[in-house]
C-alpha cells in the first residue's frame, strides 16, 4: 500500500441524527471528569469493539457547530486524537455503525469533495485539522 488510509465508519441508520453517513472512527463523547483518551478508548470499544491499547497522539480542539438533520444543531468541542494502527480487530456494535472501511487517504479526500453529502457535517473539519496534526 501506498500513503496513509483512515478507518471509517458509517453511521447506522437508527442514529438520531446523520444516520447512513460517513464520518471519522469514532467521537469521544467524554463523561465528567473522564479525559479526552480514556474516552477515545471507551467509545472505540463501545463503537467498534475495538479493544488492543493504542497510543494516542493528541491534536487540537476545536469548536463546531452545524445545522443537521431531524431538526437539531450540534454544538460542541471536539479533540482530534489519531494513533497508528497496522492491524486491528473489529467487532462493530450495529446499534452505532452499519458498515466501516480503510480509506486511502487520496480516496477519500476525492469522494469527500465529489459527493461531500455522503459524509458528516463536521468531517471535513475533523479532516483538516488531522492533516495538519500529521505534516506539522
Amino acid at each position: 500500500l501506498q500513503g496513509r488510509e483512515y478507518l471509517l465508519q458509517q453511521r447506522a441508520q437508527s442514529k438520531y441524527h446523520s444516520g447512513g453517513l460517513w464520518t471519522n472512527t469514532c467521537c469521544s463523547h467524554p463523561m465528567q471528569g473522564e479525559s479526552f483518551d480514556a474516552a477515545a478508548a471507551r467509545r472505540l470499544n463501545e463503537e467498534l469493539g475495538i479493544v488492543v491499547p493504542l497510543a494516542f497522539q493528541m491534536g487540537v480542539t476545536f469548536c463546531y457547530r452545524a445545522e443537521l438533520d431531524n431538526h437539531l444543531t450540534e454544538h460542541e468541542l471536539d479533540q482530534i486524537i489519531v494513533c497508528k494502527a497496522d492491524d486491528v480487530a473489529l467487532v462493530p456494535n450495529p446499534d452505532e455503525v452499519m458498515d466501516w472501511h480503510w480509506w486511502p487517504e487520496a480516496e477519500m479526500l476525492g469522494a469527500m469533495r465529489d459527493t461531500p453529502e455522503r459524509f458528516t457535517a463536521w468531517f471535513s473539519q475533523v479532516v483538516d485539522h488531522v492533516e495538519k496534526q500529521l505534516t506539522a
